[in-house]
């Protein structure tokens, strides 16, 4: 194997395109696959924001449609139930989430709307009751509206309960508000809220999760999906609540694409493109291995030639033709000629060079030329004696066309033979 360092060199540029090749076929995948990445991300982000909006919406309708009635409380706290299931039928019969309302005067549960269904919420003392209890202590504590859950309810289910605190009329004016009545609470049922905001929806291609149990945003524990989602580098948003927050997250079902779908075809590309340097490598390396070979075996041909030329004993003389008007041979110009011809003629080789034969030697008629160089025309060689006056001397000549437009002799002298 050829490892000199010219070979060696040969293979550079081949080396550092395929380099190049592969460094660029990588990056613009990486490139590709974060623009799509980039892509998928903002498609999640947008169809989140919609999960996120349908929420928040559905949320705050229902929130503010309790607070009527805690105003109504506020000024009448000795409400009695019917009055109370009048104004809760109203607010559920615009509605659609709401399980029921319920009033908890001084903490416990005394008003309910619709019974039906409710009875066993009925007296439930939410200091003593460990589950609810926390939530409210908690919408007592802040002043406003709090959302807990979601829960399992004492009537059975689960859904999420919004307590805010009733405080009655202050007739005192150097009184913001009076004194403390209890909480209204209102339940938002669960798999309703879940349908107006989409999430219940079979067919989606993104999987979301959603934690902040009792509104703790990031630090409430995962009460809808699965809660290894949030560990999948997941879309996060935040839907705002009264006061806190829930948290969603959201990755493509089945998670984030890591490869571009273009993926397959750059590397197609690029192995087509590698193949194509590597056959193009290969082939311009036989070319010049071929061309190699044709050069060295014409630099042995030339060298075999040149000795044969410069050691023949019988003298050689070649000759370009020259053509009259008609495409007839007229005369004849030396482009070359061997040692042995000095020797046998006398002339000196770069005398003649490029001169005609007439201009050597004009005792030679020029119909001889004329008639010599048509019998060589057509291609076969000629052999004959002739005699120059000028020499004195007799040669035995060999005439013949090594290619076209060319004129060779070989003469031998036979002037002590014929003596």
């Amino acid at each position: 194997m050829n490892t000199s360092p010219d070979s060696i060199r040969r293979w550079y540029a081949p080396v550092i395109a395929v380099g190049l090749l592969i460094a660029a076929g990588i990056f613009y995948e990486r490139i590709d696959a974060e623009r799509f990445q980039q892509t998928e991300k903002i498609s999640i982000v947008n169809r989140l924001s919609t999960v996120r909006a349908r929420m928040e919406g559905v949320i705050n309708n229902n929130l503010l449609s309790i607070i009527g009635l805690n105003a109504e409380i506020s000024l009448n706290p000795e409400i009695t139930q019917d009055t109370f299931s009048r104004h809760a039928s109203i607010i559920l019969s615009q509605t659609t989430e709401i399980r029921n309302i319920a009033a908890a005067r001084d903490m416990v549960i005394t008003h309910m709307y619709p019974m039906k269904g409710n009875e066993k919420a009925l007296g439930l003392d939410y200091r003593k009751n460990k589950q609810q209890r926390t939530a409210a202590l908690k919408a007592k504590e802040i002043g406003g509206i709090f959302v807990a859950g979601p829960v399992n309810l004492v009537q059975g289910g689960r859904g999420f309960i919004a307590r805010a605190p009733i405080f009655e009329f202050a007739r005192d004016k150097s009184h913001n508000r009076g004194r403390f009545w209890g909480l209204i609470s209102t339940v938002i049922d669960v798999d309703k809220l879940y349908a107006a905001s989409g999430l219940s929806d079979v067919h989606r291609d993104i999987e979301i999760s959603i934690r902040g149990q009792d509104s703790m945003g990031a630090q409430g524990e995962v009460f809808f999906g699965r809660p290894g989602l949030f560990e999948e580098a997941p879309v996060l948003l935040d839907v705002s609540l009264p006061h806190g927050s829930w948290q969603l997250a959201a990755t493509p079902r089945g998670g984030w694409t890591h490869e571009a779908p273009n993926a397959v075809a750059i590397r197609s590309a690029g192995v087509i493109l590698l193949l194509l340097i590597i056959w193009l490598s290969y082939y311009r390396e036989k070319q010049r291995k071929e061309k190699e070979l044709v050069e060295n075996a014409l630099r042995k041909s030339e060298e075999r030639y040149s000795i044969l030329f410069n050691e023949m004993l019988d003298g050689f003389a070649l000759h370009e033709m020259i053509f009259d008007d008609n495409g007839d041979p007229c005369n004849y110009r030396f482009i070359e000629a061997n040692p042995a011809f000095e020797k046998i003629t006398g002339l000196q080789r770069n005398k003649i060079i490029g001169k005609t034969v007439l201009e050597i030697l004009p005792e030679l008629e020029e119909h001889w030329i004329k008639d010599y160089g048509k019998v060589v025309q057509n291609g076969k060689p000629i052999h004959f004696e002739n005699y120059l006056q000028e020499l004195d001397k007799h040669f035995e000549v060999i005439a013949f066309r090594p290619r076209e437009g060319q004129f060779a002799v070989s003469f031998t002298d036979v002037t002590e033979r014929r003596k």
